[in-house]
């Protein structure tokens, strides 16, 4: 993935007129997952989420044999905006419901699409993207023709960096229809009811044990800042919303670990059998991924006999955090 900084789009008012053929660019582009492709706006149901993450995942533009036909209308592209082609991009994103994050997967700048070939496998490209990980509540991928650079602002055309031209997604769904942790708005009279002081910014609330078998209808609640949780809601793919939310997903999991931690006398001698439905179990899943029970044991004991600053940490690479703060400090520049 290139190392180009990235805005999107703020506002869903579009106060421009762009001919329909730019905005159908991407109906003729498919995604490939496992033996199955998906056409644009399509869905596939995937009945086994512990392959979901194993399994080939990848973009075709087009046809092979219209895929030049393809370069050169994106090329028509730039040259009806009057721009150079290095001031668009396509753009491909991963989001992870469970996890409640959305990942860059990959930015093609059109000046050096030429190169690309017409597939684009986006687990070469990240592999640990959320919304390609996990198989509970399955992923989305999107794909975007996107302006990369601010324009001179013109009447009825688009010119604020990170607009979007044109867009498609494809939906793999599963049985597994369930989050990780519930995002809460976390207001004044939270903070009161809750006796936080007016600087917190966030508070996880686990009720019941970690070890347990655990309720899917009734997850764990994430406070965050009522206008921070709302400013990600209305831009969740800008640098610094995924920056936070790659946060929460790792603040979450660190206090998991840490209550898990302190009741670890109530689970060690539960072995992964009997910790694979719990909270804690979906934890550790989230943090190796798809492994064999031997691999789930072995984490579960380096936590209770060492604490949780190992497995924390590995938590930061499975979410991909640092990535995160790199893409945000590029996005604030």
């Amino acid at each position: 993935m290139t190392g180009v900084s990235l805005h999107w789009e703020r506002r869903t008012a579009r106060p421009f007129d762009l001919p329909p053929s730019i905005g159908d660019l991407l109906k003729g582009t498919s995604l490939r997952f496992g033996e199955n492709t998906i056409e644009a706006r399509g869905s596939l149901q995937w009945d086994d989420p512990t392959t979901f993450a194993s399994q080939p995942v990848a973009i075709t533009w087009h046809d092979e044999e219209t895929f030049d036909d393809f370069k050169t209308e994106l090329a028509g592209v730039a040259g009806y905006l009057d721009l150079d082609l290095r001031d668009l991009a396509l753009v491909i994103t991963a989001t992870s419901r469970y996890l409640g994050m959305s990942n860059i997967v990959e930015i093609i700048p059109l000046d050096a699409f030429g190169v690309h070939r017409n597939t684009v496998d986006l687990r070469r490209s990240r592999p640990h993207a959320a919304g390609l990980s996990s198989g509970v509540r399955g992923g989305r991928i999107d794909t975007y023709l996107l302006l990369m650079t601010a324009q001179t602002p013109t009447a009825l055309r688009p010119w604020r960096k990170g607009t979007w031209l044109a867009r498609t997604h494809f939906t793999i769904a599963t049985d597994h229809d369930e989050r990780l942790f519930r995002p809460v708005a976390l207001t004044g009279a939270l903070r009161d009811e809750k006796a936080l002081s007016s600087g917190v910014m966030r508070h996880v609330e686990i009720s019941g044990s970690v070890w347990e078998p655990y309720d899917p209808d009734v997850p764990p609640t994430v406070y965050l800042d009522a206008a921070i949780l709302a400013d990600i809601a209305a831009r969740p793919r800008e640098p610094v919303s995924r920056l936070l939310q790659a946060e929460l997903a790792c603040t979450f999991i660190r206090s998991v670990l840490a209550v898990a931690y302190a009741e670890r006398t109530e689970w060690k001698h539960l072995g992964w059998s009997g910790l694979r439905d719990s909270l804690l179990g979906r934890v550790v899943r989230a943090i190796v991924g798809q492994q064999t029970e031997a691999v789930y044991e072995a984490h579960l004991q380096r936590l209770a006999e060492d604490g949780i600053e190992r497995l924390a940490s590995e938590s930061e690479s499975a979410i991909e955090l640092m990535g995160s703060v790199r893409e945000g400090l590029r996005g604030g520049r």
